[in-house]
């Protein structure tokens, strides 16, 4: 078995628990994560990664894991829906998405009906799949014979 095969780089963990690599850093200076060094790289054993994350009191930072990919999801969304630029700020404020242009002016944009289905966990990119689609408002009908 090889390295790449029991470890994960700091930029592997940071990709695989969906947040910075400047996060795991400071997970790993906070004692919650053990790293080593093997050569020149600090490195993360994945089986330790995986057992952290289904600790119960982990079960907490995974539904606030799970809360970002969705607002992740929804801002793509609205940014691919609605055609703002890359550098244009999107943020998700009671209810409503504040976007910011890179101009400085700001609009907001009422939050979409949309269904997020959580479709399950990618095994190979160790990240949970979630859609987003708009909401489909058909309304049916009663018909009686």
């Amino acid at each position: 078995m090889e390295i790449k095969d029991k470890y994960f780089t700091i930029s592997e963990a940071a990709k695989f628990l969906q947040v910075t690599r400047q996060t795991v850093s400071r997970y790993i200076k906070q004692g919650w994560i053990h790293a080593e060094k093997i050569g020149r790289e600090r490195v993360i054993a994945k089986q330790e990664l995986y057992d952290k994350l289904n600790a119960p009191d982990v079960m907490r930072r995974g539904v606030r894991l799970l809360d970002r990919v969705i607002d992740a999801k929804l801002i793509q969304y609205v940014r691919n829906k609605y055609g703002y630029a890359p550098n244009d700020e999107i943020q998700i404020i009671n209810d409503k998405f504040v976007i910011t242009r890179s101009n400085g002016t700001q609009e907001r944009v009422d939050y979409p009906e949309l269904e997020i289905v959580i479709q399950g966990f990618d095994e190979d990119n160790k990240r949970a799949v979630v859609v987003i689609k708009p909401l489909n408002k058909t309304k049916r009908s009663n018909k009686s014979k």
